[in-house]
């Protein structure tokens, strides 16, 4: 008896603290008004600047971010919000026609040297060189010409010069290219072109009566003087093994070395080292002369070059693959190198790829192992790719968050990290919508892990969420991370030539750590105390992080994931946050389903119920259910009847509810006027509803037939 009553008090304690848990949750939820739901939801499209080929660099003692990009043209921001334009940044102050004028004649310099083969350090001079002609050798106008072929530069703040280094590609027919050097006090210029770094496309050949000379080039500067071009230079099949000549990357290692790399498609992406001290090439530095072989897109072999004393070392592409627009950025531990796939028009395949190394020069590989180079031509990109070499960021998609457009042939991208040790990605993307249009984008990049890169779902608005932060915080708990979720894969291989994209689909991630939905899975938190996270779709597995994030173009709050997988396929997901889940659907709904007036006068069902999104719960409560029920089912009172109708709308911790005024018309027997049957001969005449429209088939309720009120059962 007495362990009897021992269990029933046991039953009747855990009955008291489950009623008490179940009070204290309730206390838990907060309600929002009126105000709250009609403005934490609102869209805000944002003003983006077109800047083609976007570098970005960030500037502390201002605070601002600059971006450079093709085309004689920039813009700087602080926020990546509201931009303004950089314009003449040459020295002179050039229009965008004269811009040529800029590169006709450079600076002679003493510079360090030390030939290949050989330990004696020498000076010599490096003397002007006409960047500008020689870019144009193929041209009919040096001026046109010059104006629309300033492309792709970097710009990096040079703490041993105390100057703002701008390198810059001169693009020429014939990989006729030069890479030069811009330097300036302050990062919006005036810039003065210093020297030329590295040539390209003194082939030896001659077209059209026209011609590159190695003379005109720093060649002799860097492996002495020539009796003749150097028979490997001499080539009618430039593109397979040597580079173009553009597209450069500037930057410090962590030891305070200067680099560059360089190059698009053709023979690959190269490095050279530069002089820390003046932003040029570091003479000192030689390279040795090492030899692959190669299969041109033909299937002919030709013997390439890993490494060369002229052009530096290989570490990306060969064989004329695609591949352009290298950047190098150092992240957490390593150094990672971004290109940029395929061609950039927007049915041109354009996609970033990331590789990484533990060296500034490399070797770069991907998860997979992959080295980002190549021994032979293979097709990497695309519907009909051989090969998925490089961990992808993002590709085209549509219908993500509020997008309405297409985007597609994202890409030649840059990155940096501010002070606050978030790291951004820029790059520029075109639309699916029959222009070749671009604008810019920028994502907050984030580290999984295993220490690949993850780029945000959305465009950064001013999140403050930082790596050291994921890595030491675990803000959002299972039961926070249960819900609905948009999922988006970004997979290899679409079909670009038909503008193919990636379109979202829906899953359901459960406190327990299943995935049922479009996609059958798990996930799960991968350390304690820390955002890391898993998801598995399918048999695929995707490593990330969870982070906030503001739904793109509104003020809407989301909890997100990105994640990529070990084979570089990248998967993003999110859901609104409760509140702004409640206030999206308030505001999508209310001009239907919640006007003050909807109840004033029922004399039928009512089509209340609709099936909300994001999550968000939707409950009727009426005061007289005999009357009006929960779902709008109408059943006459004998009389007028007033009553009260309770929406609700629930989301996690959040709710918002309102009482609306009802009144329901009484059963026709209590009123006055010709009764039903009396108007059968009459009812041709005219049904008009009960706000004077006419009516051509009366359903269950009230109506108006020669000014007298009848009704239809």
């Amino acid at each position: 008896m007495k362990k009897f009553l021992l269990t029933i008090c046991g039953l009747f304690g855990l009955c008291l603290a489950m009623i008490a848990q179940n009070i204290k949750e309730q206390k838990e939820m907060q309600e929002l008004t009126l105000s709250e739901v009609s403005s934490l939801y609102q869209l805000q499209p944002r003003k983006w600047k077109s800047v083609h080929d976007p570098s970005v660099v960030w500037d502390a003692a201002t605070q601002t971010f600059y971006i450079y990009g093709s085309h004689y043209y920039g813009v700087k921001t602080k926020d990546f919000k509201t931009y303004s334009d950089i314009t003449r940044y040459y020295k002179g102050s050039y229009e965008s026609n004269d811009a040529y004028k800029a590169f006709k004649s450079n600076p002679v310099h003493t510079v360090k040297r030390c030939l290949p083969g050989q330990t004696e350090v020498e000076d010599v001079v490096l003397p002007s060189f006409d960047a500008a002609a020689f870019c144009s050798t193929y041209a009919s106008s040096e001026a046109s010409w010059v104006s629309g072929d300033q492309w792709a530069p970097d710009i990096v703040y040079n703490p041993n010069m105390k100057k703002w280094c701008y390198y810059l590609s001169l693009n020429g027919d014939y990989w006729a290219s030069v890479v030069v050097l811009m330097t300036a006090d302050k990062p919006e210029g005036p810039f003065t072109y210093e020297a030329p770094i590295v040539f390209g496309g003194f082939d030896g050949q001659t077209r059209s009566g026209k011609s590159v000379s190695y003379k005109d080039t720093d060649l002799e500067v860097v492996l002495g003087t020539q009796s003749s071009l150097p028979s490997r230079y001499k080539t009618s099949a430039w593109g397979n093994l040597w580079p173009n000549c553009i597209d450069p990357c500037a930057f410090f290692d962590e030891d305070g070395e200067l680099w560059l790399a360089y190059g698009s498609w053709s023979g690959g992406i190269f490095m050279l080292k530069l002089d820390k001290n003046t932003g040029l090439r570091d003479y000192t530095n030689t390279y040795p002369s090492t030899t692959y072989a190669g299969r041109a897109p033909n299937g002919t072999s030709f013997t390439g070059y890993t490494s060369d004393p002229y052009y530096g070392k290989l570490i990306a592409g060969g064989c004329y693959v695609s591949g352009e627009g290298p950047y190098i950025q150092h992240i957490g531990n390593y150094y990672y190198l971004f290109m940029s796939y395929g061609g950039f028009a927007p049915d041109g395949g354009y996609e970033m790829r990331v590789f990484r190394s533990d060296k500034p020069d490399g070797p770069y590989k991907d998860a997979s192992g992959n080295l980002a180079t190549y021994a032979a031509y293979q097709l990497n990109y695309g519907l009909n790719a051989a090969t998925d070499k490089g961990m992808k960021l993002l590709g085209a998609m549509n219908n993500w968050g509020l997008m309405t457009v297409g985007e597609c042939a994202q890409g030649h991208n840059s990155a940096c990290q501010d002070d606050k040790g978030r790291t951004f990605l820029v790059c520029h993307t075109k639309f699916n919508d029959g222009t070749i249009g671009h604008q810019i984008r920028v994502y907050q990049l984030y580290l999984n892990k295993q220490g690949w890169l993850c780029a945000a779902p959305f465009q950064f608005d001013g999140e403050e969420t930082t790596d050291e932060m994921i890595s030491t915080t675990q803000p959002w708990s299972a039961t926070d991370i249960e819900g609905d979720y948009h999922v988006l894969v970004h997979p290899y291989r679409l079909d670009h030539s038909k503008m193919q994209e990636a379109t979202p689909s829906i899953i359901h991630l459960s406190a327990d750590g299943k995935v049922t939905g479009a996609f059958r899975g798990s996930w799960s938190y991968t350390d304690e105390g820390k955002s890391y996270f898993q998801i598995r779709l399918g048999s695929v597995t995707y490593y990330g992080v969870v982070v906030e994030q503001t739904l793109e173009g509104s003020n809407a709050k989301a909890l997100c994931f990105t994640a990529v997988s070990n084979t570089g396929i990248p998967c993003w997901g999110y859901k609104m946050q409760p509140k702004y889940a409640i206030a999206y659907n308030y505001n999508r709904y209310n001009a239907v389903y919640f006007k003050r007036t909807m109840f004033s006068k029922v004399t039928g069902d009512k089509d209340i119920l609709f099936t909300p999104e994001e999550n968000v719960m939707l409950n009727w409560i009426s005061s007289n259910p005999e009357v009006l029920s929960n779902t709008g089912k109408f059943t006459a009172p004998a009389e007028d009847t007033s009553f009260t109708m309770t929406a609700r709308m629930e989301c996690g911790n959040f709710y918002w509810q309102r009482d609306f005024s009802a009144k329901a018309i009484g059963d026709p027997s209590s009123i006055s006027g010709v009764p039903m049957e009396g108007q059968a001969n009459n009812i041709f005449d005219g049904i008009f509803d009960m706000m004077g429209r006419r009516v051509e088939k009366p359903s269950h309720g009230f109506y108006l037939i020669k000014g007298q009120k009848v009704w239809f059962k």
